[in-house]
């Protein structure tokens, strides 16, 4: 080999050194010089339950990166689980699974976050809100009226469809006019 050969070869690695630690400087804001400190916070979970001679699956919901903090490593320990890291537009989750276990389980779970400044949330669209049906008039009393009523039996987003669901399935407690109204002029109902 060459000596031009060598010295474009030992260039090359030098230049690939240079940008590694240019990466690394911006990308995870690792320190240049030493002495230089960053406030790392490290947030461990332990889930412990009793397992009854079955299949197991736990979700976990995990951090993500947000305003003032960045995640820089995570591990888990979870000897003989299954692990899947899911994502979707509530977050991201750990879901560990295994086909039989029995007694005392533990699982693990541990990140490390960095405080910086510069770190934003990911950017979070508002959806749309779909155009409103218009009712005709007998309707709309009538939707008015179960809507209201399921409301006020309601204490969250979850509850109100479950209640509204009722309602409209005629299992609810309340027989209202307007019940009997939507029976009466649906027909698949």
């Amino acid at each position: 080999m060459s000596r031009l050969m060598f010295y474009i070869i030992v260039g090359l690695l030098m230049v690939a050194g240079i940008a590694t630690s240019v990466h690394r400087h911006v990308q995870f804001e690792i320190p240049w010089l030493p002495g230089e400190q960053r406030q790392v916070w490290e947030i461990e979970a332990g889930i412990t339950f009793n397992a009854q001679d079955g299949p197991v699956q736990v979700d976990l919901a995990l951090p993500s990166h947000q305003a003032g903090y960045r995640v820089l490593t995570e591990n888990t320990a979870s000897s003989g689980y299954g692990l899947a890291y899911q994502a979707d537009e509530f977050g991201r989750t750990a879901q560990w699974t295994i086909r039989e276990a029995a007694g005392s389980q533990t699982l693990y779970y541990s990140v490390q976050m960095l405080v910086s400044q510069d770190a934003r949330s990911p950017a979070q669209t508002p959806p749309e809100m779909p155009p409103s049906t218009p009712w005709e008039s007998p309707y709309d009393t009538a939707a008015s009226q179960l809507i209201e009523q399921a409301w006020a039996r309601s204490a969250n987003n979850a509850t109100f469809a479950r209640e509204l669901i009722r309602d409209i399935n005629g299992e609810g407690n309340l027989r209202t006019p307007a019940y009997f109204y939507l029976k009466r002029i649906l027909p698949l109902w």
